[in-house]
């Protein structure tokens, strides 16, 4: 344990409110890397008087900043879930010869299961494309098992349009799992399941020790962002048909004044009285 330096009175009356350790942490959350020395040219005292106090607070946010690592390595992912639509050229009926399985559903929705283990595609009539991701999930595994699905089985042909599909695909629900370390009791919070989409549990059977946090994108969030891109979708059509006509009618218009003009030499030459 580090003595407290005799010049801890002769700080800057500015931060005199502050004490020496919160300034020091503070400084340190914002320039992690910042040598002791331009730290006390920043905190405004001086190096040879404070450096032990300096490297001790230094050393003791390090074991902080641990601390919180490993916490975060007690946070862990499951039932990660992604959504999108299939391309319209694809075929559905190709799809049973190339591995997917039909199911027994009602809403006749066909299954991939990766032979890698990577997770699980449903491939509804709708066009609807459920991806469930195997943890510990990623966002590459997800575009990985997507590939293994469409595009190593040939339904979709060109790279670079399964490159602009998949980016498309958006996150449908997950579950966040913290670990205590101790036996929580049961609660559930549940208010904010139809407005936000999360709701938190802590003390269930499945992790008496944990805190969950169920998210899952809400549907009518989903309907509004499936009818944003059908209207972008539209639009750009739309868009594109006007650009055609206004270089069609320019043209026209083109062609119109060059007869035009045409036709009023040909009447001024014809004149023998003209100027």
């Amino acid at each position: 344990m580090t003595r407290k330096s005799k010049y801890l009175d002769n700080l800057d009356s500015s931060d005199s409110s502050i004490p020496l350790k919160e300034r020091v942490f503070l400084k340190l959350n914002k320039y992690p890397n910042i040598k002791t020395e331009d730290l006390c040219k920043l905190l405004n005292i001086r190096y040879y008087n404070y450096r032990s106090t300096i490297y001790s607070y230094r050393s003791e946010w390090k074991k902080s900043k641990r601390k919180d690592r490993r916490r975060l390595k007690a946070l862990k992912t499951k039932n990660v879930s992604y959504f999108g639509y299939v391309l319209k050229s694809v075929s559905r009926e190709l799809a049973f010869k190339v591995g997917w399985l039909e199911t027994r559903a009602r809403n006749r929705m066909i299954v991939w299961s990766d032979k890698r283990r990577l997770g699980r595609i449903e491939w509804f009539e709708t066009g609807r494309v459920n991806c469930w991701v195997r943890k510990p999930a990623s966002l590459g595994k997800m575009k990985q098992l997507l590939a293994n699905a469409f595009f190593g089985t040939g339904l979709v042909f060109d790279i670079n349009v399964f490159n602009e599909w998949v980016e498309t695909f958006r996150l449908k629900s997950l579950d966040l799992v913290l670990d205590t370390g101790e036996v929580l009791p049961y609660a559930k919070i549940s208010c904010l399941k139809d407005d936000v989409g999360v709701v938190a549990v802590m003390g269930d059977t499945s992790h008496p020790k944990g805190l969950e946090l169920h998210v899952v994108l809400p549907d009518f969030r989903e309907r509004q962002e499936h009818l944003q891109q059908l209207t972008l979708q539209t639009l750009d059509s739309n868009s594109k048909q006007i650009q055609q006509f206004s270089v069609l009618m320019k043209q026209t218009i083109d062609a119109l004044n060059g007869n035009s003009t045409h036709e009023n030499a040909l009447s001024v030459s014809s004149n023998p009285f003209s100027i």
